[in-house]
């Protein structure tokens, strides 16, 4: 099982512009354990599994051609624009 230090959760806390409570921070360390622990088992298995069954294809994805699109009947849809661009809350005040 992965852990995660009280210290840790209250730094990413902070960086994540979020206001724990005391009683959030136990709750919110166990989920974010059992997340972590779920992405350490995948990455584990990840690495067993890697090489098998892997296709003999290469890039056999489309190229990303761009196709161009007028932007007026999109902007239209817009709940609120400025010129061409949509006008859009701020979620990040730094």
């Amino acid at each position: 099982m992965v852990h995660m230090s009280r210290e840790d959760l209250l730094k990413l806390g902070r960086s994540s512009s979020l206001h724990l409570t005391e009683d959030e921070i136990p709750l919110l360390m166990n989920n974010l354990q059992t997340v972590l622990s779920y992405a350490a088992a995948l990455k584990d298995m990840a690495e067993t599994y890697a090489g098998l069954a892997m296709p003999k294809n290469s890039n056999v994805m489309r190229d990303d051609k761009a196709i161009p699109t007028p932007a007026e009947p999109l902007l239209a849809e817009a709940p609120q624009r400025e010129d061409n661009y949509f006008v859009v809350p701020v979620i990040l005040k730094q």
